[in-house]
């Protein structure tokens, strides 16, 4: 990762890779209402060498309990030709490493996952259900048609 810089970004340099990777057939999903609220950061994965931006996330506070801050990360991407490398690990350990560094309290990250990631994320320490007050949670969706 020597080659690499990560760091934040305006949240306009995430649009390119969120279309080319997440969105390719659907620009209108590339950009966020939310992306320009300051409860909002967005970083990126740099090539030091040409200066190409290879990866891109964006994260989303939500409300802070007593508990814990609740933090979405949205709109992960990595360029195709450096999937399966490491790149999209490391770039969770430093957003891990961004919010710890900010709050001094738990904070539940969590994502909507597509389905072919599960795997990923489950390597990476997600799971499906989370505990507080020794109350088990579990995301539940249900489509309703009109």
């Amino acid at each position: 990762m020597e080659n690499y810089e990560f760091g934040e970004i305006e949240f306009q340099q995430t649009y390119n890779l969120r279309l080319k990777v997440l969105w390719p057939n659907n620009p209108e999903k590339v950009q966020l209402e939310e992306d320009a609220l300051n409860t909002a950061f967005h970083f990126g994965l740099k090539n030091k060498i040409n200066n190409e931006i290879i990866g891109v996330i964006s994260l989303f506070l939500g409300e802070k309990s007593e508990d814990y801050v609740d933090c979405q990360f949205r709109k992960f991407a990595i360029d195709f030709n450096f999937q399966k490398l490491g790149f999209g690990k490391y770039m969770l350990g430093k957003i891990s490493e961004f919010l710890i560094n900010k709050f001094d309290c738990k904070i539940k990250l969590w994502c909507n996952a597509r389905i072919e990631q599960e795997g990923f994320y489950n390597k990476s320490g997600f799971e499906e259900e989370w505990e507080t007050k020794g109350i088990k949670f579990v995301k539940m969706k249900k489509l309703l048609n009109n």
